[in-house]
C-alpha cells in the first residue's frame, strides 16, 4: 500500500496502523495553545521546497503522516522516529516530539511546539511569537541533526 516508503522507516508502521483515523480533541482550548486535529494519511510533499530543505538540514528522510488542522500543516516523521510539523501557511517548521505517541498527545492536549530556525533565517514566527537565534524556545538544531 505504501510501497514508496521504506519498510524500516517509522512512517510505514504509523501509516499502516493509522491511515483513515481522524483524531479530534474534545475541546479546542488546550494547555498552552489551541489543540490540533489530525487526519492520518500519507501526505506527499516531495515537490515542496520547504520540505526538501528541512530533510536536507536534518539529514533525514521526512515523510508526512498526517494533515493537521484541515491542511494548515503536515505532521512529518523522520527516519529516527522524531516528529516535526511543517506549516502550509508560512515558513515555520517545528518539533512535535521524539515519537508519534508524544506528538499526538501534545497536539491533542494543546502544547506548543518548538520551532526550528534555518541557517538563512534571522527569526521565525510561531504562535504569534518571534524566535531568533539563541532563543531558548527554539529546538536545538545541533540535537536535531544527531541521528
Amino acid at each position: 500500500m505504501f510501497e514508496t516508503i521504506p519498510s524500516t522507516h517509522p512512517a510505514a508502521a504509523i501509516l499502516s496502523e493509522l491511515t483513515g483515523v481522524k483524531a479530534v480533541p474534545h475541546s479546542r482550548e488546550g494547555v498552552e495553545c489551541a489543540t490540533g486535529i489530525l487526519e492520518f494519511r500519507k501526505v506527499d510533499f516531495n515537490d515542496d521546497e520547504h520540505g526538501r530543505i528541512w530533510s536536507s538540514l536534518l539529514r533525514t528522510e521526512l515523510i508526512g503522516v498526517a494533515e493537521m488542522d484541515d491542511g494548515a500543516a503536515v505532521l512529518c516523521v523522520a527516519a529516527d522516529g522524531r516528529c516535526f510539523g511543517m506549516s502550509n501557511l508560512h515558513d515555520a517548521f517545528f518539533y512535535e516530539g521524539d515519537r508519534i505517541e508524544e506528538a499526538v498527545e501534545r497536539l491533542l492536549l494543546g502544547y506548543q511546539a518548538r520551532p526550528l530556525l534555518r541557517p538563512d533565517q534571522a527569526c521565525v514566527r510561531l504562535y504569534g511569537n518571534h524566535f531568533a537565534a539563541g532563543d531558548p524556545g527554539l529546538y536545538d538544531m545541533g540535537a536535531a541533526t544527531q541521528v
